[in-house]
């Protein structure tokens, strides 16, 4: 996902995908899922139902 979002320094900030890249495999940054529990703790009103 990253990865790709740097051939396209025209639409995505390739400095700050760079540092999020490096600390992912650093073990400091976030993963995709964590990113998209913190969207969703954001949003109250929508609850996550287990399938």
């Amino acid at each position: 996902m990253a990865t790709g979002k740097l051939r396209h320094p025209e639409r995505f900030n390739n400095d700050a995908i760079r540092r999020q890249l490096e600390a992912l495999e650093a073990g400091t940054g976030q993963t995709f899922f964590q990113i998209v529990m913190e969207i969703f703790a954001g949003h109250p009103e929508i609850a996550l139902v287990p399938g």
